[in-house]
């Protein structure tokens, strides 16, 4: 059986004209219908309401018979020279039918559909990889930096050598607090020494008997007490 101009245009040749003559139609009315509306507007009490509608109705009638004037010759025009198949010419076997029903076209769209999902949420599996493993370089180039310099310090400086300054350091300390209780105790001395002459100069006591009270006091008590005794 041969294939018809349906088959072969993938549209009834009469139906598609007659769609094309319906939209020309409700063009002309939704024209009409904005141009009354217009003039009721702008022509307000200029005319009446009745001769508006009167006047669309007559350029609705005029537009419509120029219409459909052109549209059958157009109708005519393509059934004849474009969506038309001579006698002599065979257009051959139609297509062959779908091996595929609508339900596994149905089936197939679902699949898609899951398939555009998973790569969507592989795309987004990819960019947070991405921007862990740069997080991750980043990392890896601060360790490269420092570990050079960890190196170097663990060469220069071992824990024996360190353990060896800590025990200076601690030597030194306690030479300086040393120092300073021996400059304090001078200190302290020198103090009681003036007060001593002090007070012998005053004639409290004679200079012997003082002197040999005053250094049994500094072999038995201490410098601060003596201090204290004589303020």
């Amino acid at each position: 059986m041969a294939m018809t101009e349906e088959e072969f245009f993938g549209v009834k040749p009469t139906a598609f004209l007659d769609d094309i003559i319906n939209c020309s139609d409700d063009y002309i009315s939704d024209l009409a219908d904005v141009a009354e509306e217009t003039l009721l507007r702008e022509m307000k009490g200029k005319i009446s309401a009745k001769e508006v509608g009167e006047g669309v109705d007559k350029f609705r009638t005029i537009l419509q018979a120029a219409a459909d004037k052109n549209l059958d010759t157009f109708e005519l025009y393509v059934l004849k020279n474009i969506l038309y198949i001579p006698a002599d010419v065979s257009l051959g076997q139609p297509a062959a039918q779908s091996l595929f029903t609508e339900e596994d076209e149905k089936q197939l769209d679902e699949e898609l559909e899951q398939l555009r999902a998973k790569i969507s949420a592989l795309e987004h599996k990819k960019v947070e990889m991405q921007q862990s493993l740069t997080s991750l370089q980043v990392d890896i180039s601060h360790y490269e930096e420092v570990v050079p310099l960890l190196e170097n310090i663990s060469k220069e400086c071992s824990v024996d050598a360190l353990t060896s300054s800590v025990r200076q350091m601690e030597e030194k300390v306690k030479a300086v607090e040393a120092k300073c209780k021996e400059t304090r105790s001078t200190m302290q001395t020198e103090t009681a020494q003036r007060m001593l002459r002090k007070r012998v100069a005053g004639g409290d006591a004679s200079p012997n008997r003082l002197l040999k009270r005053h250094r049994a006091m500094i072999e038995t008590e201490s410098l601060s007490e003596l201090a204290a005794m004589l303020c």
